[in-house]
């Protein structure tokens, strides 16, 4: 449901300043059954969370999936080697073979080599040694999978982890912000935790400032400039609400990369089948009239998911995804 926006605005991706509407969007991954306004700018069509409640802490709790899961268990035992494996060619060439593709959990397993795709896409300009921090890390699950892959210079930085550590990969992960861990970085990298942060520009400036020449930002991220906000609108799962405090447009991320200085040297969309049947979930709640139910597995067939995961391809050839990763570059 939209409805004009009179309250005072102002777009953290382009500058503008007028609100066409905006949209009342529920909290859908837990439950809680609170609701949210987001005003839509009228200029770059990016949504922003108008009122960020006080407290966001209570809106991570243990089980956030970005914290909870540890990756020594993820990627541990019997999956450590074909996770290496997957990482290795991924990052630098080759196939890993079915028995890895298997090993790693089918569907997972083309997920985690089309993330660590991304990073190479990136530049991995040192080889080996190219220093790379992951903002908004989560319990570390990427940075232990490079790790793994062969790069010996990674960093996870998140304000939710319990503590610093150093996983058995090498990788190490600490607890704290972008601005408290140092220059130099060949690649600074945001993976849906961008959409997170209060001040976008702010954020883009810092990690445009923690670079070495000539390295690159690597911003993977959902965006309102999608096939899936279009047909579900307030619920679309993406949204995720109010965690995530803007959600950009692509027209919304090139003028934000300008006004710090940046370009936007390639954008591949990198949605998959989830932004169907996680939103179709949604939907039917809403239109059950009740709060939407908590995070569940998809009541479908493995033919029925291999078929949205076709229309979730066409959709990013068509760069209609509703996610996709940016490479940012100095001018």
């Amino acid at each position: 449901m939209t409805q004009p926006n009179a309250s005072p605005f102002a777009c953290p991706y382009c500058g503008g300043n007028q609100s066409g509407e905006s949209i009342a969007v529920p909290e859908s991954m837990f439950g809680q059954g609170e609701w949210f306004q987001y005003d839509i700018c009228q200029a770059c069509k990016s949504a922003v969370l108008r009122d960020v409640p006080p407290a966001m802490d209570e809106y991570y709790p243990g089980e956030y999936y970005s914290i909870g899961q540890d990756p020594e268990i993820l990627f541990g035992g019997r999956r450590r080697l074909p996770a290496r494996l997957l990482a290795t060619t991924a990052l630098w060439g080759g196939s890993p073979g079915e028995s890895v593709v298997r090993a790693t959990r089918n569907g997972e397993a083309a997920r985690y080599a089309g993330i660590l795709r991304s990073v190479a896409r990136a530049g991995l300009r040192r080889g080996r040694s190219t220093r790379i921090i992951d903002v908004g890390s989560g319990s570390g699950f990427l940075v232990h999978l490079l790790a793994l892959g062969g790069l010996t210079n990674v960093l996870g930085v998140d304000p939710y982890l319990p503590a610093d550590r150093l996983l058995t990969s090498g990788a190490k992960l600490e607890r704290g912000h972008l601005g408290e861990s140092g220059t130099g970085w060949d690649i600074v990298m945001f993976h849906h935790s961008f959409e997170h942060v209060a001040d976008p520009m702010a954020e883009l400036a810092l990690a445009k400032k923690a670079l070495a020449p000539g390295g690159s930002i690597l911003i993977r991220m959902p965006t309102v400039s999608s096939w899936a906000f279009q047909r579900y609108g307030a619920a679309w799962f993406q949204l995720d609400a109010p965690r995530h405090l803007t959600i950009a447009s692509r027209l919304g991320v090139e003028a934000l990369a300008a006004q710090v200085g940046l370009r936007v040297s390639s954008v591949i969309d990198d949605s998959t089948a989830v932004q169907f049947w996680r939103s179709d979930q949604i939907a039917a709640d809403l239109d059950a009239g009740r709060p939407p139910q908590a995070v569940r597995p998809p009541e479908l067939s493995a033919a029925e998911l291999r078929t949205l995961a076709h229309e979730a391809v066409k959709l990013n050839r068509a760069a209609a995804g509703d996610q996709a990763a940016w490479v940012l570059r100095e001018e």
